[in-house]
């Protein structure tokens, strides 16, 4: 997948009027539209969008959601690190807290300050190339650390053992209890303390 792929925002909207006030208002973003499933899927095959935003109300009914928790699953078979923002009626809460439940990253009610959209896409953007950063040969990270209410893994090297040729043993822990273990790093994110190891190869 290539930068430019990874960078993509996806905006699904049947409403071509919306959908071209949207695209403008995101003009900061390279983007693509469909106004369909059917044409959404085409697009998230073609482009791997990083970022989707969509509407759950769409064609052939745009009163009816099934559609669009329909494209909301699809997408996330597709590619499970994408991160879809749905757009929901102005008192839907109960459909985009289903819509979190089922996956989406975030959601918005019409009608949505742009402002606020950008800033939330562009969170998503940093969220996804996050997760799509691999890493270096120079490091041998131990451990992975899922953050936004996810699940955090810590992961500890006992000392005197050379983590680099014994392997990854991640072990879920609250904190160092025993002496002889030793943890390597630290930082804390949102309020949260987390732990890992990093452990320079040679």
């Amino acid at each position: 997948m290539t930068v430019e792929q990874q960078r993509t925002l996806l905006i699904v909207e049947d409403d071509l009027a919306l959908q071209k006030q949207i695209k403008w208002s995101l003009d900061r973003f390279e983007s693509v539209t469909a106004s369909d499933r059917k044409s959404a899927l085409i697009q998230v095959r073609r482009y791997r969008p990083a970022v989707v935003s969509m509407d759950l109300g769409l064609p052939p009914d745009a009163d009816d959601v099934s559609e669009g928790f329909r494209l909301l699953e699809q997408i996330l078979a597709i590619d499970a690190d994408t991160k879809v923002i749905v757009v929901t009626g102005q008192n839907d809460q109960v459909n985009a807290l289903r819509a979190v439940a089922l996956g989406a990253y975030d959601f918005f009610a019409k009608p949505f300050e742009p402002e606020l959209l950008n800033l939330t896409i562009e969170r998503a953007f940093r969220l996804f190339d996050l997760h799509a950063v691999p890493t270096t040969p120079e490091d041998t990270v131990i451990g992975k650390t899922e953050f936004d209410a996810e699940l955090t893994t810590y992961a500890v090297v006992p000392s005197g053992l050379n983590a680099t040729a014994t392997g990854l043993v991640p072990t879920v822990i609250a904190a160092p209890t025993v002496p002889e273990d030793t943890v390597i790093g630290e930082t804390v994110f949102a309020a949260a303390l987390v732990t890992y190891a990093l452990v320079p190869s040679g």
